[in-house]
């Protein structure tokens, strides 16, 4: 727990859905600007990722398997101190009661091989915004804490064995999404 007045620490956030993507992440944090967010590659293990079977699915949802060789590909983006606590707060109000935030070890990927060799999309890995080396603290081979939203919502609301698709929310969801988030805004 932090003093009043003393600043929080970095933390990272894994994302693997929706949030992935820069536009949405700086709707639903309120950065200033899409680029100005700090996002490495990364992947977890002992998790699946599956497509919320409701209606509007734009969205995904990891859950544990406890087994090693499932893995989900996606993003930790690093949060700086003062935004720590507003960033937490949004993310928390974002992924609603149906997910949990829960600290989680998580792999960096360092290189554009490591991210081909898994599942994280190829839009992502050919954005430049995107940060292949990681700060020196992070580096190595041994994993990182990150913060990560599981489902803790009824599992037969999660599809039994397909998994999420970026490149498909990207070409035809996304545009459906941003009219969703802006009633949402307006509703509330």
């Amino acid at each position: 727990m932090s003093h009043q007045g003393q600043q929080e620490k970095s933390i990272l956030v894994f994302v693997y859905g929706s949030l992935m993507h820069p536009e949405v992440w700086r709707r639903v944090t309120g950065a200033a600007t899409a680029d100005e967010r700090k996002a490495y590659p990364a992947m977890i293990q002992g998790y699946v990722r599956r497509a919320v079977t409701d209606a509007s699915a734009f969205y995904p949802a990891i859950r544990a398997t406890g087994n090693p060789d499932d893995k989900v590909y996606g993003l930790a983006i690093e949060v700086e101190g003062e935004y720590v606590k507003g960033v937490t707060a949004r993310l928390d109000q974002y992924e609603t009661a149906m997910y949990s935030r829960i600290q989680v070890p998580i792999t960096l990927l360092s290189t554009r091989t490591d991210a081909a060799g898994g599942t994280l999309p190829p839009s992502i890995r050919a954005d430049e915004r995107i940060m292949w080396e990681p700060p020196a603290t992070m580096r190595g081979t041994e994993p990182v804490l990150a913060n990560t939203y599981v489902w803790a919502a009824e599992m037969t609301r999660l599809h039994p064995t397909l998994d999420w698709d970026y490149e498909a929310f990207v070409q035809k969801q996304f545009g459906m999404f941003e009219e969703d988030m802006h009633k949402q805004r307006l509703a509330n």
